[in-house]
């Protein structure tokens, strides 16, 4: 049968878990292969995410056979709706260049060219992730974006870049994509490598949504990438790096002074655990990690619906009374998992009037969220009380009350035998490493 089909990697289980969408496109191949009914269809699906078939990243071989594939079969470029695995393979043609005995093959991708031949043939794209060196090839990867306006979602990743200067890669991206007169995109992606000052030059570009990754910059950064009109934005997400502490929030909050975001997610990599501290509450102050965001901070949005605040530290009832102030009117989902607690201690947590009444710190608390009358869903992070022997059931039955679902973390003290939640015992059967109820949660490779 003459349809070309894309080869599906092998292992379809990972970490004992079926890769179902995987495993739903590999029995589509294999219907495709015996009955020629479903050509037409079924074609459709395989090409719609190349990178759900032949992994995050190609090989050269994978990357030629494909590109010929779209070359030789015009009508399969259009139902490309999803390119996300470009600048992953990119990123690895560059890393491991030809040898003086590759095939002919190998050398004739050459990898910003693929890249941008790829773009070319599939114009009905609208997820795509690509791979930025310099402001020229940045600018024609943007106009090959927009050449069939159906993109809606970008996501940017800077491979050797050949200019010191991230900063105008990114505002020649936005050139190409049209300046202030083009449409607006539901998303723009970007993860820096390098330092940038805030600076007045900002990119040209209109989108729903901005996500900024600073983990190997600085929060200063991301200030320098907001768009120049920022009244479009509604959604700002900024990932920090590991135990970035004492940043300074002011310039962020000055190039935010009049927003219109609903939805702000910022999250720190500075705790390695999956929920909760893995301790004593004893030792919860000298376990605090994560950046500390300033009270004034609170009070910079007024019409945000969707608050996540993950990894961070010293928050108090003074910030969440602020947060209400401004957005409480509006906001309906509240996330500070991981999120530690200033000046909290295991003592504030116990009720004069014994269990199951809340204490006087989760009154307060309670009497916060009151004025959240939207309010669907709250995290408050992590409290210094063991989860095993302490349910905080005044505190849940006022969320059941007010049909709130309601999370807080607690902590993990050792047991007798000195394990705690996160330990290093693993079955020797498998090879996985298991929490405190028998849940795998890593490996131990």
């Amino acid at each position: 049968m003459d349809v070309p089909l894309l080869p599906i990697l092998p292992g379809l289980y990972v970490h004992r878990y079926v890769d179902r969408p995987l495993l739903e496109l590999q029995t589509l191949r294999s219907w495709i292969l015996t009955c020629r009914s479903f050509v037409a269809s079924g074609r459709r699906a395989l090409y719609r995410s190349p990178s759900k078939q032949t992994g995050l990243y190609l090989s050269r071989d994978k990357a030629y056979n494909l590109l010929q594939t779209l070359k030789q079969h015009p009508n399969l470029q259009g139902s490309v709706r999803e390119l996300t695995h470009l600048a992953s393979s990119v990123s690895t043609f560059v890393r491991s260049p030809c040898g003086p005995y590759s095939s002919a093959i190998h050398r004739s991708i050459a990898p910003f060219e693929w890249q941008s031949e790829m773009l070319r043939l599939c114009t009905q794209v609208t997820r795509a992730t690509v791979a930025l060196t310099d402001t020229d090839q940045a600018l024609e990867v943007a106009r090959l974006l927009m050449a069939g306006r159906a993109v809606q979602n970008i996501i940017c990743r800077f491979v050797e870049p050949k200019v010191n200067n991230e900063h105008a890669i990114v505002r020649a991206l936005a050139r190409g994509l049209g300046g202030t007169t083009m449409p607006r995109l539901d998303s723009i992606s970007l993860q820096l490598t390098k330092h940038v000052h805030a600076t007045t030059k900002r990119p040209h570009y209109v989108t729903r949504k901005l996500s900024v990754d600073v983990s190997a910059a600085c929060l200063l950064s991301v200030v320098a990438y907001l768009p120049k009109g920022i009244a479009g934005l509604r959604s700002l997400e900024i990932r920090l790096g590991r135990n970035m502490r004492g940043l300074d929030f002011t310039p962020l909050m000055k190039a935010l002074a009049t927003n219109y975001i609903t939805h702000f997610d910022l999250r720190s990599s500075s705790l390695g655990v999956i929920s909760g501290y893995d301790g004593s509450p004893e030792d919860y102050a000298d376990a605090v990690q994560g950046p500390a965001v300033p009270l004034a901070f609170f009070g910079t949005f007024k019409h945000l619906r969707k608050l996540e605040l993950r990894s961070c530290s010293a928050m108090d009832v003074a910030r969440l009374s602020l947060l209400a102030d401004s957005s409480g009117a509006t906001l309906t989902h509240l996330d500070l998992r991981q999120t530690f607690w200033g000046d909290l201690t295991a003592r504030d947590l116990d009720s004069a009037e014994g269990h199951p009444r809340p204490s006087g710190f989760e009154e307060r608390v309670m009497q916060v969220l009151d004025r959240m009358p939207r309010l669907k869903y709250v995290a408050l992070g992590v409290w210094p009380f063991v989860v095993d022997s302490d349910c905080r059931c005044g505190l849940r039955k006022w969320a059941a009350a007010r049909g709130l679902k309601l999370e807080v973390e607690g902590c993990y003290p050792e047991d007798e035998d000195g394990q705690g939640w996160y330990s290093d015992e693993y079955d020797d059967d498998d090879d996985y490493l298991y929490d405190g109820y028998g849940h795998v949660w890593g490996s131990i490779y």
